[in-house]
């Protein structure tokens, strides 16, 4: 498969420098846009949300502790989670994008909520929460496979600390849509590149192609979950993934209809389609 991304090279600047940058503006955005524990003390009471704040500093500690905060892996992730938070666009016009508390990232392993509805002609037709966990190629099997339990046990996943202006929700939301994006090392880093060109043109940010490896992406898994939980005759879990299912199938003929899809996928989406086409089948035939 031609591989765009992967055979781009960063030009002008040293990739650590490139990662400092990103870096820094990934953390500015997150630190902007991440939903905060404390504003639910009113829902929660000020006991409990200590309680949750001291499971996420415990953790962050042994995370520190394993000398791995500081890798350029960890780095390059927090990149591509704060871009995927910002690129509210590549998941459709009327799409917004809502960055997890610290808690729902750690304990729940859902990084972004993303607010998706379909609006044609004036008419509201659908509107559905969906769970994105973003991640590397070398660690998106772990994450399918909780998405397989989670099927297998009928239950989908809940944020704790959730709040959509857009909605007028405040607090817990259930039954949420789980999905993975995932990206090679050479496509985060060709984004994190795009993300410091961004400051100056956004707009190459949200026409960016790697939209498109993200949405078929999503729109592969769902037709997996889909299925899978039919067979298992998880009838209310097949509906939600054939409901977000539908809604993502629409996102991307939107798209379309202003970028052209250059079908440009890397070997994060080459790993990810053959693992949901044999292993995660295996369950189905």
């Amino acid at each position: 498969m031609k591989n765009t991304f992967e055979n781009n090279k960063a030009s002008g600047i040293e990739k650590k420098e490139i990662i400092e940058k990103a870096l820094f503006l990934s953390r500015e955005i997150i630190k902007r846009t991440q939903i905060k524990e404390a504003d639910f003390q009113e829902l929660y009471g000020k006991e409990e949300i200590e309680r949750d704040s001291n499971y996420v500093e415990k953790r962050t500690n042994d995370f520190k502790n394993s000398n791995q905060e500081n890798s350029e892996n960890a780095k390059l992730g927090e990149i591509f989670e704060a871009i995927t938070a910002v690129a509210r666009e590549w998941f459709g016009k009327n799409t917004q994008t809502i960055k997890t508390s610290r808690y729902d990232d750690i304990a729940n392993g859902i990084d972004l909520i993303a607010e998706l509805s379909k609006d044609e002609e004036g008419i509201f037709v659908g509107e559905i929460g969906l769970a994105i966990d973003v991640t590397f190629s070398n660690e998106f099997e772990d994450k399918l496979e909780k998405i397989r339990k989670e099927i297998d046990e009928d239950r989908l996943p809940k944020i704790k600390y959730f709040e959509s202006k857009k909605r007028k929700i405040k607090g817990q939301l259930s039954d949420v849509v789980r999905v993975v994006i995932t990206a090679s090392k050479e496509t985060v880093l060709e984004l994190s590149e795009t993300l410091i060109s961004a400051t100056k043109n956004p707009k190459i940010l949200f026409e960016n192609q790697f939209q498109f490896q993200a949405l078929e992406e999503i729109i592969i898994q769902l037709k997996t979950y889909q299925r899978y939980a039919q067979s298992l005759g998880r009838k209310d879990l097949a509906e939600r993934f054939q409901k977000a299912l539908s809604l993502m199938l629409y996102v991307k003929k939107e798209r379309t209809q202003t970028i052209e899809d250059k079908k440009e996928r890397d070997s994060a989406f080459d790993k990810l389609e053959s693992y949901l086409s044999s292993d995660f089948q295996t369950s189905i035939n």
